[in-house]
């Protein structure tokens, strides 16, 4: 196994899941982004991090993520619906991945609207579970 945190190795598992998707991928929505990009997804894991009773289950931890899809509006503003839905249909197909110490699992989608900087949001929300034997896998 890596010597680096089990956390930046399940982002490693999210970035290879849902990289090529859109235009970028990010760990967190930056503070600026290009002004050439008409999309871009951002990936977030919650900060609540279940361990599971070994023997009873093949993965040790449970959490879930997310994914935000963000995609410019049109110049008049309004959404960009048909790119917003095929990008977000292509993140939800990518579900269930399994990565290299981590399975994503159960996608909801969720349209977010406007974040007011000129991207309109959809979060694709999914269960993660890291691999207990991850030295076999």
């Amino acid at each position: 196994m890596s010597d680096k945190p089990l956390i930046n190795l399940i982002y490693a598992d999210a970035v290879q899941a849902f990289n090529g998707i859109a235009e970028a991928v990010y760990l967190g929505r930056p503070k600026t982004i290009a002004t050439s990009l008409n999309s871009f997804v951002s990936i977030e894991f919650k900060n609540e991090i279940y361990d599971l009773a070994a023997g009873n289950s093949d993965f040790s931890l449970t959490t879930y993520g997310y994914v935000d899809l963000y995609v410019k509006a049109k110049p008049d503003g309004t959404m960009n619906i048909n790119l917003q839905t095929k990008l977000a249909e292509e993140i939800r197909k990518k579900l269930p991945y399994k990565g290299k110490v981590s399975v994503f699992t159960r996608p909801v989608v969720s349209m977010m609207g406007s974040d007011n900087y000129g991207f309109n949001v959809t979060r694709v929300t999914f269960n993660v579970r890291t691999i207990i034997n991850i030295n076999n896998n």
